[in-house]
């Protein structure tokens, strides 16, 4: 059994967040709901970086009844839409 903590493996990645937000980096996640014991409601993302300043930085799509390769073509739709409507916003 691993003696390393929870906080101890998130750092890294939470130091990398506020790396790339510091830089002014535009962020976009996209998560379907094929795991939901991961990841299964929209604002998951928030509740689990709560420390990180995203200031505007950040989009997160959460993508229900999605599997996660987007299989049907109707999710396949809906993550090129969301690609594209997050690529609009910067023109």
């Amino acid at each position: 059994m691993s003696n390393v903590r929870a906080d101890d493996r998130e750092a890294p990645l939470l130091a990398r967040l506020r790396e790339l937000i510091r830089r002014g980096v535009r962020l976009f996640f996209i998560y379907s709901g094929g795991l939901p014991g991961y990841y299964n409601y929209r604002s998951q993302f928030a509740d689990a970086f709560r420390s990180v300043p995203f200031d505007g930085h950040v989009q997160v799509e959460y993508l229900e009844g999605a599997d996660h390769t987007f299989t049907l073509l109707a999710s396949q739709e809906r993550l090129v839409r969301a690609i594209e409507d997050w690529a609009r916003g910067f023109s």
